[in-house]
């Protein structure tokens, strides 16, 4: 990095920046742009991803599946079900740095999972499943400290896997099911602490119950399902896993009895045991686990009876123990267990008959206790009680006596298997009536009469699936459906049937469906109980008749492009307990009917464009628990239905237009709320000191607000609270020290809240603080002692305040002081965090010689010391930091010699010590660093050649050794840096030619060997085999020749230099092919591809050009460097006319060919240069007169066309005008006019245009247009800024952050 001219900007220069600094803001945006374009078209055919384009919008946050936050940066990349083809690696992960979420399930990527997923440092969720991923889990998604939730399931994921998973301290949701791994680590896997979900059912797993899961202590849900698990199911489970709700072992190889210890898993619902080897009976013991619901045992050699105890288990609702070499009777006090619906006693020796108990189970839906040796009659109490059965399958029994008329009285029953039985008499015609029967076997009785023939139903299940597949456009994943692979729809994709075959769950998440649901006939479908269509194509209105399923539960079509209004026939779904249509672009009015859905649970209408419903007529949600309203159209104050919504534990309100305070009775009405989320509304008042009332609550998110009145003190007793976030409000006063009683705090951001305190010391009693963000603050003083305490810090952001003093940091893992006001010299007490990994305490004002006692950081992966007065050399403990990865030291004044033991730093990535005062030459042992990726030592006083070893980078892609004394040739090895992308060796002593193997460095984009001494020709093979070129600068070197054409094949040039040379011959005709200054619009849209951060650098290396602009040399970087498009080919020899090829270059910026040996006339239509600010053909021998065309040039700004033959009458009207300056036209003894004070004759006088009253015209028309244009620019930007507080506080933030940028720009007088 070049030392510079810095600059303090001044208030009064404020306003004229502001014009422009606004583009500036979009830089971010448009850097991830570059890195999801790149992605993009690595894909097979990506069509869903049609709207990612820079000509459609030059934010990538209106593109499809991204969501960003309010400072226009990507937070979410969601894409699941999107039929997206292709792998991973080209996905510039570090250029999403703040992702939160990545969910790309259910597509067709393949490949391995790239381990720079790492870089995702704030990545709470990455959903990876239903994909053909392959190979290994990369370890390195051990380090997204930030996972919540972790879902790979259903790909061809093999090996074992990665003990780093277990370094995910946070991760609740953890699912790797449904692939080919094998067992990890175990002695090096430790416990996940905060898992509560965790599966890896359907994988590889062998040996004994892995023993990390008995120490998981949060489990509330675990599945080993199908694997090849052997051994005893160990007794500490039920110690160990108290939390346990779910347990499932089905289909493994575990055998002796079942441990009657899991009866002290009072938690526990669901216990599937199916499909093992277990034995010795069914424990007794279990019927003590009250709270069981499911209770699966089949498949198993338990032997024995049922025991009675069963009947204790009053929620039992389903109980399977099919096949388990039971022989026994049935105990009558199953009858007890009256939450009954599900019995499957089948394939056992059971005998004797129905307990008459079994009368009383009168939510009976489906029972089966075939292939038993029962006998006795059916008692027709079961078919008048079981009103709700349907599917009832007794074959294979010794059944006798008549089946019961009463069986009538079933009216759902679907299913009745009764044959091979010794069943008599006549078939009852009730069989008649029961409309919804469609399997009856009867067979091999002693039955006689007739049959009913009233079993005809409308349209059937199949015909109404099969109709609406017809409808949808190529729906692949609905092969299975059809009448010729299975005349039963219950084995078609994504449909699930009871035990009597009706349809009762339509389940097609992520099946690329594409099309609308009018024609899906929900009348035939009246059974459903689930229907989850979400994340597919779908599109048109939400159809009013899905009203017509009644027993409908759960209806979730998220994530697709319904539009229009939602249908409030949905309201008269009373059974509806889930209700999902968030992410669609559904509009109008919330409709009051929907309120009338009194079991609904759970409520998600977010991330629509939906309006304010008639608060009048929209009565409380009683039963909701869950309900978010977020990221939509709601207007007004704080919804007056919600407050009566007294089941509350969620409520999300985030990203809406809501003005007013925030209710005190929010707090006295919802008092079981657990998350409260407002951010980024128009709240404005104080916080209500009622919210301490809410005793339950975990989460409070009040962020970008208008919130005033500082921070209520009495927070502090709110004693669960895990995260508090109140940034971006302008709250002022302390941090309360009562924040300190939040022993269960786990996140705080409160950034850019105006607080003006010290730190209390109280805060560091919060000892279970992981992430803290203080940032843009006005806090002061130093760190409290107590902060030793924070053992679990992960990310600690404190900068920009006015803080001054380090403290005791002992079990800091990151720590970031950057951009404060630090000064004095760095404490050697440093070297204590023997847990750190990241320190950076860049630009601030720290002095003195950098301590060695930090090389005693040994865990340190960056350390970050840039823009400071640090002094001394470079301490050679630095050398001991073996995890180094990052390096920057740049921009101080440290001396001496670059310590040859960096090179042993064999992880290192990026190094820079530029802008010091090292000398001497540059270590060969820097070859070593086979990992690196930017090494940056420009502007120092390093001399002596460029070491030979250097090439052997082989991953290098940014070499800056500009603006030292380096000496002798380019090593010839430098082709095999095939990863090269900018070489920067300007203002050095090298010499001979440009060697032949740099021709073989092909991803060059920025190419600088200016200031140096090389000779010969320009090399051909430049344009030949460097197609990647946008910077090529030769400039004041002793190049001869003639220019090569072959540089016009360099479609991606931007900016040619190679002025001061000694090249000869014409200008080639073919530079007026260079495409991309045909027009600065194709540069701008590309400016993120070559400027640097797209590279991965940590700190964002970049691109910095000196150029010659309007007689002065500036050093351009890449926001500027993006828009500056130009040739400079002054001080050769050049002959011969000016191309007229080159005015093709409609997007040229500049253009200097002077002090060259150029004749003929000025190209006429050099006013097709629309872009041109500078334009220098002054010292050549040009004649005739000047184009009137030049008048047209609109944004010239320097023009010089002195010292050459021209003639005639010098144009005027529009930018002429203001170009007064005689010296400009001097040395031209033929021309005459304004701005010279020769008159033009007559004859010259013939030159001017006839029309002049057009001039007046113009110049009226100019005037008048100003003043509006002025209003209209300034109140289109600062009227944003004025009313939409988010941008203004996030704008304003960017100024601050961009004065070091401006303060890079050097200038200095030719």
């Amino acid at each position: 990095m070049l030392k510079m001219k810095t600059f303090r900007i001044q208030p009064f220069l404020l306003p004229f920046l502001l014009s422009f600094s606004f583009s500036f803001l979009k830089a971010g945006a448009q850097t991830e742009a570059q890195a999801l374009l790149k992605w993009k078209s690595s894909l097979f055919q990506p069509d869903a991803l049609s709207s990612w384009s820079l000509a459609n919008s030059t934010s990538p946050c209106r593109w499809f599946g991204v969501r960003c936050n309010p400072a226009g940066s990507i937070v979410q990349l969601s894409l699941p079900n999107a039929n997206l083809n292709g792998i991973l690696d080209d996905l510039d992960f570090a250029s999403l740095s703040g992702l939160t979420k990545l969910n790309l399930n259910t597509n067709l990527l393949y490949g391995s999972l790239p381990s720079n997923v790492s870089a995702l440092s704030k990545l709470t969720a990455l959903d990876l499943s239903s994909n053909n991923f392959s190979e290994s889990i990369p370890p390195e998604i051990g380090q997204l400290s930030e996972m919540v939730d972790l879902r790979l399931y259903n790909n061809n994921l093999n090996g074992p896997i990665p003990y780093q998973l277990s370094n995910l301290r946070k991760v609740r949701y953890f699912d790797l099911g449904y692939n080919y791994l094998e067992n990890p680590d175990y002695t090096k896997f430790t416990p996940l602490l905060s898992v509560t979900h965790l599966s890896l059912s359907v994988n590889n797993l062998t040996g004994k119950f892995p023993p990390f899961m008995l120490n998981c202590a949060n489990l509330t849900y675990l599945d080993l399902s199908q694997n090849n698990l052997t051994g005893t199911i160990p007794d500490s489970l039920s110690t160990n896993l108290v939390y346990l709700q779910s347990l499932n072992l089905t289909a493994n190889f575990f055998e002796g009895v079942i441990p009657a210890s899991l009866a002290n898993l009072t938690r526990l619902q669901n216990l599937h045991l199916g499909l093992n080897n277990l034995t010795g009976g069914i424990p007794p013991i279990l019927g003590s686990i009250s709270g069981l619901r499911i209770l699966e045992l089949y498949n198993n050699s338990l032997g024995g009876p049922i025991p009675s105890s069963i009947g204790q288990l009053r929620m039992l609702e389903r109980i399977d123990i099919k096949a388990a070499e039971l022989n026994s009777t049935i105990p009558p006090e199953l009858g007890l267990c009256t939450n009954l619906n599900y019995v499957e006693l089948s394939l056992n020796q059971l005998t004797d008959g129905f307990p008459q108990s079994f009368s009383k189970l009168t939510k009976m839906s489906e029972f089966g206790i075939s292939s038993n040796l029962l006998f006795g009659e059916i008692s027709a109490d079961l078919f008048t009680n079981w009103t709700e059965l349907i599917s009832f399958q007794i074959q294979n029994n010794s059944f006798t006596g008549r089946i019961p008329p009463e069986i009538g009285s079933a009216t759902k029953l679907q299913t009745l298997f009764l044959f091979i039985n010794k069943l008599s008499g006549s078939i009852p015609s009730e069989l008649g009536d029961l409309a919804q029967l469609t399997l009856l076997d009867l067979s091999e009785n002693k039955l006689s009469g007739p049959i009913s023939t009233k079993l005809a139903g409308a349209q059937t299940e199949a015909q109404a699936l099969l109709k609406w597949k017809s409808s949808l456009f190529q729906p692949d994943a609905l092969s299975s459906w059809s009448l010729a692979n299975s005349t039963s729809p219950c084995r078609w994709f994504g449909v699930r049937c009871n035990s009597a075959g009706s349809i009762v769950q339509l389940s097609l998440p992520n099946a690329n469906l594409n099309g609308t649901l009018d024609d899906l006939d929900f009348a035939s479908l009246s059974g459903l109980t689930k229907l989850n269509l979400n994340t597919n194509l779908l599109y048109g209105s939400l159809p009013s008749n899905v009203s017509a399923l009644s027993k409908l539960t759960a209806l979730d079509l998220s994530s697709n492009n319904f539009s229009e209004s939602i249908p409030p026939e949905i309201g008269q779904l009373s059974e509806m307990v889930d209700l999902r249509l968030y992410n669609n672009n559904l509009n109008g009015p919330i409709p009051y009917q929907l309120s009338n859905l009194r079991k609904v649970r759970y409520f998600d209408l977010g991330y629509n464009y939906l309006e304010n419903p008639d608060y009048t007529k929209f009565t409380p949600l009683l039963s909701v628990t869950h309900l978010s309203l977020s990221v939509n159209n709601l207007t007004g104050k704080f919804p007056p239905f919600m407050l009566n919504c007294a089941n509350l534990t969620y409520l999300d309100l985030s990203q809406n237009n809501l003005t007013g305070t925030i209710p005190d009775s929010l707090s006295t009405n919802l008092v079981y709320l657990q998350s409260l989320n407002l951010t980024a509304n128009f709240f404005e008042g104080v916080i209500p000191a009622s919210l301490a009332n809410l005793t339950r609550l975990q989460n409070l998110h009040l962020g970008l607000n208008n919130l005033t009145g500082g921070i209520p003190p009495i927070l502090g007793s709110i004693s669960g609270l895990r995260i508090l976030e109140l940034y971006n409000n302008s709250l002022g006063g302390p941090i309360p020290s009562s924040i300190g009683q939040l022993r269960m705090l786990e996140r705080i951001d409160i950034k850019a809240a105006e607080l003006n305190s010290t730190i209390p010391p109280e805060l560091g009693l919060c000892t279970n603080l992981n992430y803290v963000e203080l940032s843009l603050n006005q806090l002061t003083d130093g760190f409290p002692q107590s902060f030793s305490k924070l053992t679990k810090m992960r990310e600690f952001g404190i900068s920009s305040n006015l803080l001054f003093e380090l403290g005791d940091l002992a079990q800091l893992t990151f720590l970031d002081l950057s951009e404060n006001r630090l000064i004095g010299p760095i404490s050697p007490k440093l070297g204590n965090l023997k847990h750190l990994l990241l320190l950076n305490l860049g630009s601030n004002d720290l002095s003195g010689e950098i301590p060695p006692e930090i090389g005693a950081a040994t865990k340190l992966q960056t350390l970050y010391l840039f823009t400071n007065k640090l002094s001394g050399s470079i301490p050679s403990e630095l050398c001991d930091l073996a995890q180094l990865t990052n390096l920057d030291l740049s921009g101080n004044e440290l001396i001496g010699r670059i310590p040859t033991k960096l090179g042993n730093l064999k992880h290192l990535k990026f190094l820079d010590l530029s802008s010091n005062d090292l000398f001497g030459e540059i270590p060969h042992q820097l070859g070593n660093l086979a990992s690196l990726v930017a090494l940056v030592l420009s502007s120092n006083s390093l001399s002596g050649p460029i070491p030979e070893t250097i090439t052997r980078l082989a991953n290098l892609t940014f070499l800056s050794l500009e603006n030292n004394s380096l000496s002798g040739m380019i090593p010839r090895s430098i082709g095999s840096m095939t990863s090269l992308e900018s070489l920067h060796l300007k203002k050095n002593s090298l010499s001979g030619d440009v060697p032949l193997t740099l021709k073989d460095c092909k991803r060059l984009t920025v190419l600088d060997l200016g200031e140096n001494g090389f000779c010969g020709n320009i090399p051909t093979w430049l344009g030949e085999r460097l197609s990647s070129l946008r910077v090529l600068r030769l400039r004041s070197n002793m190049f001869r020749g003639n220019i090569p054409p072959q540089l016009s094949l360099l479609s991606s040039l931007q900016l040619l230099d190679l002025a001061h040379n000694n090249l000869s011959g014409s200008i080639p005709h073919t530079l007026g092919n260079l495409t991309a200054m045909a027009a600065n619009e194709q540069v701008a849209n590309n400016e993120g591809h070559f400027l640097g951060e797209e590279l991965g650098y940590s700190r964002g290396y970049s691109n910095s050009i000196s150029i010659v602009w309007k007689g002065k040399e500036y050093l351009i970087q890449n926001l500027t460097l993006s828009l500056m498009i130009g040739i400079d080919l002054s001080n050769n020899s050049l002959s011969q006319e000016i191309p007229a090829e080159l005015t093709n270059l409609s997007g040229l910026i500049f253009l200097n060919l002077s002090m060259n040996h150029l004749d003929g006339s000025i190209p006429e239509m050099i006013g097709n240069l629309r872009s041109l600010e500078s334009l220098d053909l002054s010292m050549n021998h040009l004649s005739g007169a000047i184009p009137p065309t030049l008048s047209s040039l609109t944004f010239l700004s320097s023009l010089n066309v002195s010292n050459n033959r021209l003639s005639g009458r010098i144009p005027s009207g529009n930018q002429l005008q203001v170009l007064d300056d005689p010296s400009i036209y001097g040395g031209n003894d033929g021309l005459c006019g304004f701005p010279l004070t020769k008159n033009c004759s007559s004859d010259q006088a013939s030159d001017v245009r006839l029309s002049t009253h057009y001039d007046g015209d113009e110049k009226i028309w100019l005037y008048l247009s100003m003043g509006p244009g002025f209003v209209v620019g300034f109140w289109g930007f600062f009227g944003i800024l004025f009313f939409k507080r988010s941008l203004r506080l996030a704008y304003f933030r960017y100024i601050d952050d961009t004065y070091d940028r401006f303060s890079r720009i050097s200038m200095r007088s030719m």
